[in-house]
């Protein structure tokens, strides 16, 4: 488990409580997915598995060569970190970008992201200490639109 402090506007200290690792040859997706169900499985993330499964394997595409997946605890919530020596994970800070599909779905089903160690490190960050109906809804509504979206794409 993290607890996370806060000491003014832009300092936050995590201190690691639980730390779960996975590393990563040649985008193992089958592996990945393991790791996830059984973290959610361990966590009683049931309700949370689809957006962490999403969000990751999106995040994962982004990324080339051997990774490491790491899950953590935090007050009120669960952070997934991904780690890359080839990745550069700074086109998904701009949460308004419609036009990149992995910033607009990373930016949809995760409560933050944070690009650290210059673009090679993703924190994806999920608040699940109770659920925030409007916040749900609207990641249902984006979620569908974007089903639309590249089921459109896919039929042309």
């Amino acid at each position: 488990m993290n607890i996370f402090i806060t000491l003014g506007d832009n300092l936050r200290i995590r201190i690691m409580m639980k730390k779960d690792t996975l590393e990563i040859k040649n985008n193992d997706a089958l592996r990945v997915e393991e790791f996830i169900e059984g973290i959610c499985a361990d966590n009683h993330l049931h309700n949370y598995m689809g957006s962490i499964s999403v969000a990751i394997s999106t995040a994962l595409s982004l990324s080339q060569g051997d990774m490491t997946l790491c899950f953590e605890k935090c007050v009120g919530g669960v952070c997934f970190t991904i780690m890359t020596e080839k990745g550069n994970f700074f086109s998904l800070l701009n949460a308004d970008n419609q036009d990149n599909e992995f910033s607009f779905l990373l930016n949809a089903l995760t409560d933050e992201i944070e690009v650290k160690d210059e673009g090679r490190t993703l924190d994806l960050i999920f608040y699940v200490s109770g659920v925030d109906e409007e916040l749900a809804m609207r990641r249902k509504e984006l979620l569908h639109e974007y089903s639309l979206n590249v089921l459109k794409f896919v039929t042309k």
